[in-house]
């Protein structure tokens, strides 16, 4: 027998080599179509996203990353359609404006001109951009993610959203949900 074997037939897994699906069989291993329910799909076809950071700059490009390019996508300012993906994907473009530390007015006017984001504000979005993929990842799919960021958390002493707007913030966040990931209570 070739491939991997399980011992139930059937049995979906993720591959420690791609990070996608594995539909294992007792005669080998062959790609799942099974979706992990959110709607932001990190994994694309050839351009699997490797690191968080991949996984971030996925959320914020698109089908447009190459992986390997985000120190200097960042130094030349991503899209505004960055800000605006991210924007939908925590549900609440004001909080994000609010974080990045940009006014509606500036918003609109970007929006309106179709100005790409300043290197300042590229950063901070990333920023925002790995905290939810590292949350989908570690929670599974895109909504209880964006649940867990709104709700009051003990071990932070508020909402995972509210912290974003400082590093030292963000960094807190990201311990703990390596915390729950790796099974620590949190």
């Amino acid at each position: 027998m070739t491939g991997e074997t399980a011992k139930k037939p059937g049995r979906a897994k993720r591959s420690a080599k791609t990070g996608a699906f594995v539909d294992v069989t007792a005669t080998g291993a062959g790609t799942s179509t099974k979706p992990r329910g959110s709607k932001v799909v990190i994994q694309r076809g050839e351009n699997v996203a490797k690191g968080l950071e991949d996984k971030a700059c996925w959320i914020l490009v698109g089908d447009d990353y190459e992986s390997g390019t985000l120190i200097s996508r960042l130094r030349e300012g991503l899209p505004f359609s960055s800000m605006e993906r991210v924007q939908e994907i925590t549900g609440d473009p004001e909080w994000v404006l609010k974080v990045i530390g940009m006014s509606s007015r500036t918003f609109l006017r970007r929006k309106k001109d179709k100005l790409p984001l300043d290197p300042v504000t590229s950063d901070r979005l990333y920023r925002l951009a790995k905290i939810a993929a590292e949350a989908i990842e570690t929670f599974g799919d895109e909504a209880t993610a964006m649940d867990w960021l709104k709700s009051p958390n003990r071990a932070l002493g508020d909402k995972p959203l509210s912290l974003l707007d400082t590093e030292a913030g963000a960094d807190q966040v990201l311990r703990v949900l390596g915390r729950i990931e790796h099974g620590v209570y949190a």
